[in-house]
């Protein structure tokens, strides 16, 4: 009786993606997402939101009550203008130089004036004479520029030395006035005047029946819509780029390809079919992806918003710490893998290879691609 001979079953050898080109790929789609998001968001998603909103109108109103809040410090002598007339909202940064510069000459020269100790005049407004001493000692208590009585804050000597060429044309300030006066101006005048906005907000402030509070939440009303718009116009612009490159491209195309696989020339199979991703599971692969993108939306923004303010936008900072955490995980799982694995792909049960080792998988494994 002749020997039954059972073929032994076929192995076929997979070649991933070595560490480097998979992340570049990750990388890759990731940058398509973000540059793709960044043009629709400044040339289509953006205007055209501000146009909804009536952006323009929206920005009278800011700067007409930006324009009659500030008129209570120029009322009660706690702004000065530059010129006769300058007390409009565009002006405020400008003044506000002005009135710093004028508070430290009247303390180098009293003859100046002292209508320009803002500080003072506020806490006479305030009818809380007593409040003034202490208010200096506290923002003075790490530098030491005043000497002070019960009842004033004087300047220094040695200070009023330094700062004095400041207002002679014929002299020049040392370096260490130079770096004094620096000083003094930020932590003493700036920080002093933040404090002195804070407790008018604490207390409000009427000038011929007109209220800061009032007025400042008239301001803080358009500010907090305009932040709206900025952030749904972000999100609205990168689920459409998402849904692009993630969703739609992947679908037109049998072998369920991103953008960037597509530039790369790269494949993605499934572990156990060596064959495509299905349909189903393509659109799961696109969710991972969704989650490590995600935080490239804190970035869009940028050029219409300034950099800092990024990070004050709502929803906008949370979202792009939890994509980064997902990202993180993803290069670890890619880093300490032996098949260069993302998070995604390990969730998903796929590998990824370059377009080369797809053919010959396919030639090996004997299916059409």
């Amino acid at each position: 009786m002749d020997e039954i001979r059972q073929e032994e079953p076929k192995i076929v050898g997979i070649h991933c993606l070595g560490k480097w080109k998979r992340t570049l790929l990750y990388l890759g789609d990731f940058f398509i997402v973000f540059l793709l998001s960044l043009l629709l968001f400044h040339i289509a998603t953006y205007p055209l939101g501000r146009l909804v909103v009536n952006y323009d109108g929206q920005m009278d109103s800011l700067h007409a009550a930006q324009t009659r809040r500030d008129g209570i410090l120029y009322g009660e002598g706690l702004l000065y203008p530059t010129a006769e007339g300058a007390t409009g909202y565009a002006e405020f940064e400008a003044n506000l130089e002005y009135t710093s510069d004028k508070f430290i000459h009247y303390f180098v020269d009293n003859s100046v004036g002292a209508k320009y100790d803002v500080f003072a005049r506020y806490f006479s407004i305030r009818a809380d004479q007593p409040a003034y001493v202490s208010f200096y000692k506290t923002l003075d208590e790490r530098y030491g520029f005043f000497d002070f009585t019960e009842t004033t804050a004087k300047l220094k000597a040695e200070y009023v030395a330094e700062f004095a060429p400041k207002w002679n044309p014929d002299d020049t300030m040392s370096e260490k006035g130079k770096t004094d006066f620096q000083t003094f101006e930020e932590k003493i005048f700036v920080q002093g005047y933040n404090k002195m906005l804070l407790d008018i907000e604490e207390k409000d402030l009427v000038y011929q029946g007109v209220s800061y509070n009032q007025e400042q939440a008239e301001v803080s009303r358009v500010l907090s819509n305009g932040r709206k718009l900025v952030v749904t116009c972000v999100f609205a612009t990168f689920l459409v780029v998402w849904l692009v490159n993630h969703l739609l491209v992947p679908t037109l195309n049998k072998k369920r390809k991103t953008l960037g696989m597509m530039m790369m020339r790269m494949e993605r199979i499934h572990k156990d079919t060596y064959e495509p991703l299905s349909i189903p599971m393509g659109y799961l692969m696109s969710l991972y992806a969704l989650a490590g993108e995600a935080f490239c939306v804190l970035f869009i923004p940028w050029g219409t918003t300034n950099f800092n303010e990024l990070f004050s936008l709502p929803l906008l900072f949370p979202i792009a710490l939890i994509s980064v955490a997902f990202v993180l995980g993803s290069f670890v799982t890619l880093l300490v893998g032996s098949y260069n694995q993302t998070l995604g792909d390990l969730l998903c049960r796929s590998y990824v290879l370059g377009e080369d080792e797809f053919d010959m998988l396919i030639q090996e494994k004997g299916y059409s691609s």
